[in-house]
């Protein structure tokens, strides 16, 4: 039992340190192209990852005290996102590839018996097929911006 518990604990821990790993991705995008029209889809992507963490966050601390939230997130497995430097396609491009790796965490998350019916099925019917259309409008935002840019180059 203790074997299970730590396992669901660890797969936990990852996801909720991948959400706010992207939480802090789109926050630093935010800051980053300030002032463009893509920021409301960032801002609402931004929302959505904020209430994925929540919902991971209430699963977490139903099988272990509080202080070991904080302790889960209190290291990265992820080096810093954006340079001010640059453009709005590294920041695009940067964006997608953490959302890609979300999908995968979830995928597996998704198959994990560990997890228990009630975990798997917020994450197999609402934060996986959630993050897929995330990393689908940024593939979407992505291309129309590089589009626009060869456009008006």
């Amino acid at each position: 039992m203790d074997m299970i518990l730590d396992e669901k604990t660890e797969v936990l821990a990852i996801l909720l340190r991948a959400e706010h790993e992207l939480i802090d991705s789109y926050t630093a995008a935010l800051t980053s192209l300030h002032g463009r029209s893509t920021t409301s889809l960032l801002r609402a992507i931004c929302d959505e990852h904020c209430q994925a963490a929540e919902n991971l966050r209430v699963f977490m601390e139903e099988i272990r005290p509080l202080g070991f939230v904080e302790e889960a997130l209190s290291f990265s497995r992820l080096e810093p996102l954006f340079a001010d430097s640059f453009n709005s396609f590294g920041v695009l491009d940067a964006l997608k590839d953490r959302e890609r790796e979300l999908v995968e965490d979830y995928l597996q998350a998704s198959r994990d018996d560990t997890l228990g019916a009630e975990c798997t099925e917020v994450i197999a019917c609402h934060l996986l097929p959630q993050a897929r259309t995330h990393l689908a409008e940024i593939e979407r935002l992505a291309a129309h911006t590089r589009h626009l840019a060869t456009v008006y180059a």
